[in-house]
């Protein structure tokens, strides 16, 4: 590290210190350096003495000190008003996931059918079918056993038509629930099912759903 004070009746410190953190000035200090390491050390005293500096005259680089500070003031408010945004957008998401997984988003297959006068497959009905087909289609090792159902006690009620079901009731029944730590690839509908607890991949693939049109 070199220290070193600019006399304020030749340069303005500040424009001084304002060039130092260029780019310009960091990539020609990086042309001074000798040897491997990035520690510093290897800039060499009489090296750094020859760094060349663009100098204007006092007044306008007090103009120039002044039009930083008022840039770099806005770039900070700027940088408050993004993060403000950001979280708001994590608000957001964070309610439209809750509206979804409460049946609040859309209009719930119940008031469609009702509208249309129709019938529709319930939750429990479809939840009925899932289970008759893993059963079916038990291919492993010794008596297919039934997947525990949920306790529902301290569980809210859910909207006309839905019902609760475990992780479990869900899967595959010739493929375990496993833990691991994989690196997912791209969505294939005939891959293996995987679950995976972070709210980025989750909207990646309502953006899959919905750009699919389904």
């Amino acid at each position: 590290m070199y220290r070193f004070r600019p006399d304020p009746a030749r340069v303005n410190p500040r424009y001084l210190e304002a060039y130092l953190q260029s780019a310009d000035a960091q990539a020609a200090i990086d042309e001074m350096k000798t040897g491997g390491n990035e520690s510093g050390l290897n800039l060499t005293h009489d090296r750094f003495r020859k760094l060349l500096v663009p100098i204007a005259p006092l007044d306008q680089q007090k103009r120039i000190v002044a039009e930083i500070e008022k840039q770099f003031s806005r770039l900070d408010e700027a940088v408050a008003n993004l993060n403000r945004v950001k979280a708001n957008l994590k608000r957001y998401k964070a309610a439209v996931l809750k509206a979804a997984v409460e049946g609040r988003l859309v209009a719930t297959e119940a008031e469609f059918a009702r509208r249309e006068g129709r019938s529709y497959e319930t939750g429990e009905q479809l939840l009925q079918r899932i289970l008759e087909t893993r059963r079916s289609q038990w291919q492993g090792k010794g008596k297919y056993k039934e997947p525990a159902a949920p306790d529902t006690t301290d569980l809210p009620e859910l909207p006309e038509g839905w019902v609760w079901a475990t992780a479990e009731q869900l899967t595959d029944e010739n493929r375990a629930i496993t833990y691991g730590v994989i690196k997912l690839g791209d969505h294939v509908d005939s891959g293996i099912p995987v679950l995976e607890m972070r709210i980025q991949m989750l909207m990646q693939r309502i953006r899959q759903i919905v750009g699919n049109g389904i």
